[in-house]
């Protein structure tokens, strides 16, 4: 008989990304096991197509917070329901929040791995679990510490080079970015930096001057261009730098997230902070540099060996603040560093093409 594993990761962007070996791994010890991820439904499409994913169950416990009334409150109980009748075997929780302890304990999973009183984001995770994971070092990337809750279990940790991050590229997706690239001759004219300026904390952002000095410098060094991408709220932010630039530069279009998945796999570049987009394209196999300030960066900077981060630490750091009067973390950043990253970065993909 097949076991069913429930893992419980509500979002966001990055935060699923960096849970999904979790679910690669499972399969590839176990091919018959059924996996179901819980999810906040803005995030779910991320996980669509995904076949190491058997079914995709959606919570909106966000909606139930912003607005409370009848249909919302219908909506959420209706969820809880679905889950409770799943009656998986295992749940595992790499969320660590009470709410995500919470619905692991509500699906009536046998057994519920979380990780130990100490590691959880909101101690009282610890209460609904019965089997609990630490990974060896305290300091390593989350993957490694996402990926230690298949120890209780007794499933295999993969080799590095066995992850997996499946981004399903639909045929819709793949005619809305060839067309935008083609109409832009995009395809033909040198390197393309995707530039994500936003980030969901005010705190992980960096000057939008400096993102346009940066961003001119590319084009000057390599002939390449400027491609902006935006999510809710960002557009006026990605405006403003493209006015404030020297060079021409491209500006996406409205997209939703697989959208932009499918318009960050197109370039060959890609400079942002410690933000979704950052981390998708990450794994998508771009150059990558990233700038962090309230992160702690070996936790979680982007996955793989072609990426760079650039951080200063100070006294202050791995606050994990979303306020701060004064974000010195990030202004420390400076332009020239940017430039000497992007070179470097340049320099080492250029000398592989003429190889």
């Amino acid at each position: 008989m097949k076991k069913r594993f429930l893992i419980i990761r509500l979002g966001a962007i990055g935060d699923i990304i960096h849970s999904l070996p979790i679910a690669s791994a499972i399969k590839d010890f176990m091919p018959s096991a059924e996996i179901v991820w819980l999810v906040e439904s803005i995030y779910a499409e991320i996980l669509q197509g995904n076949p190491d994913i058997d079914q995709i169950l959606i919570v909106d416990s966000k909606l139930l917070r912003k607005k409370i009334n009848l249909n919302a409150i219908s909506e959420f109980l209706c969820s809880l329901k679905e889950l409770k009748s799943l009656s998986p075997d295992v749940a595992i929780d790499p969320q660590g929040l009470i709410k995500s302890g919470f619905l692991s304990f509500l699906s009536g999973a046998k057994t519920r791995v979380g990780f130990e009183q100490n590691l959880c984001r909101e101690r009282a995770n610890a209460l609904f679990s019965n089997k609990y994971a630490a990974p060896a070092d305290l300091k390593s990337h989350v993957i490694k510490k996402n990926l230690s809750l298949l120890k209780p279990l007794k499933i295999p940790i993969p080799e590095y080079k066995d992850f997996r991050f499946p981004l399903i590229e639909n045929r819709e997706e793949f005619e809305k970015a060839e067309s935008f690239f083609i109409e832009n001759n995009l395809k033909s004219n040198g390197p393309i930096l995707i530039v994500h300026p936003g980030g969901g904390w005010i705190t992980k952002q960096w000057d939008p001057i400096r993102f346009a000095k940066v961003a001119d410098f590319w084009v000057n060094l390599t002939k390449g261009k400027i491609l902006f991408s935006w999510g809710p709220g960002e557009k006026e932010l990605v405006e403003k730098i493209s006015n404030l630039m020297k060079e021409d530069a491209l500006i996406s279009p409205l997209c939703s997230i697989r959208e932009i998945i499918s318009f960050i796999r197109r370039g060959d570049f890609f400079l942002g902070g410690d933000t979704g987009p950052s981390h998708l394209a990450a794994v998508l196999g771009l150059d990558c540099i990233t700038l962090m300030g309230p992160t702690d960066p070996e936790r979680n900077r982007p996955w793989g060996d072609k990426n760079m981060v650039l951080y200063h630490s100070l006294a202050c750091s791995e606050c994990y603040l979303r306020k701060c009067d004064f974000i010195e973390c990030m202004s420390l950043i400076s332009v020239k560093e940017v430039e000497n990253a992007l070179e470097k970065s340049w320099a080492r993909e250029h000398r592989s093409i003429l190889l």
